[in-house]
């Protein structure tokens, strides 16, 4: 019902718009670009721009994950993006790499300007994003608002203690895929 429920609100919702984006900092080597002359044009909000919220071992990323792939819209990881960002030497890379060296936390303001870019690029403007595991903090959810990162829809996944406990008690970091695993879950080796 969930999936109904967001498609026939993204139809009929209206889009938002958001302040124009300061290209000066849009970072380079990113595999997809804001070109200059649209950054500076106040940009328009995706049609669907969905946050899952929940308790940890909640399932936010799994169900993230499925939304995305029913609905067509772009899971975007902020972990990913953060990664990708240093790897790629962006702007924002470089600057959050500072940070991740001297074991400082990375600033609430670079992690949304990051999300905000990714926003803005062509397939999550086409498509819509789904957004997990972010904003953890009032601090975020507050930046994320500042910049009129507002989404369309918030779900919060509301699991039971027990079974919250229960998963908990199951997951292991994979030293081969590089993930936290579920032992429970189905095709876990």
């Amino acid at each position: 019902h969930l999936m109904d429920t967001l498609a026939a609100a993204s139809g009929t919702s209206g889009k938002m718009q958001l302040p124009p984006l300061d290209s000066s900092r849009k970072p380079k080597g990113s595999p997809q670009k804001v070109s200059p002359a649209k950054a500076e044009e106040p940009m328009e909000a995706p049609p669907l721009a969905v946050i899952l919220a929940g308790s940890p071992s909640s399932g936010r990323r799994t169900q993230a994950a499925v939304i995305a792939a029913k609905s067509g819209a772009v899971l975007i990881d902020v972990e990913k993006l953060l990664t990708q960002s240093v790897q790629l030497e962006s702007h924002y890379g470089k600057r959050a790499k500072g940070y991740l060296v001297t074991g400082t936390l990375i600033p609430d303001s670079l992690l949304v300007d990051m999300l905000r870019e990714r926003i803005a690029q062509a397939d999550v403007q086409d498509h819509g994003f789904i957004l997990a595991d972010f904003p953890r903090t009032v601090t975020q959810a507050k930046a994320m608002e500042k910049v009129a990162l507002v989404p369309s829809h918030f779900v919060c996944l509301d699991v039971p203690d027990q079974i919250l406990i229960d998963r908990a008690g199951t997951k292991r970091w994979d030293p081969l895929t590089h993930r936290v695993r579920n032992l429970t879950a189905q095709g876990v080796p």
